[in-house]
This record gives C-alpha cells, structure tokens and sequence, in this order.
C-alpha cells in the first residue's frame, strides 16, 4: 500500500530556530517515517538476497544428490559391484 500523502517540510533552508512546533513536529514525523521506510526496504532487500541464496544452495544440493543417484544407477546397470 502505498501512502501518496505528501509531508510538506519547510524551505530547506529555513533556520531551525525559526520553525514553528508544528513545523519541527512534522519535520521530525517525517524523517522518521523515511528513515523507518528505508530500513523496512533495505530488509526486504536482504530477505530477498538470502532466500534467493537458499534457494540456490537447495537447488544446487538436489542436483548433486540426482548426479550422484544417478552414476550409482548406472553401475548397477552395468553389473559393477560398488564397494561400500
């Protein structure tokens, strides 16, 4: 869900001696609200990045297992005796 409400700041340069409370309030709700949204995507970003890394060790150790299942298959299909 996005939130199209835009905060309006003061004029960056505006003194901070010179904000109202209002002005200060809302500066301060903002910069938290953008500090909290770009920690949120940056964790996102990093669940992302990690399942996309189990996802690939899950992928690459089901290959092995079948490239292995399979050479032993084809021994047996050969008659070979696999030592244990």
């Amino acid at each position: 869900m996005a939130n199209n409400k835009t905060t309006q700041f003061p004029p960056a340069m505006t003194p901070i001696t010179n904000l109202t409370v209002a002005e200060l309030q809302e500066l301060i709700r903002g910069t938290v609200r953008e500090t909290i949204r770009e920690f949120l995507d940056e964790a996102n970003h990093n669940a992302e990045v990690a399942l996309r890394a189990e996802m690939t060790d899950i992928l690459r150790f089901t290959m092995q297992g079948r490239v292995a299942d399979e050479a032993i298959d084809d021994d047996e299909a050969f008659g070979w005796q696999l030592d244990d």
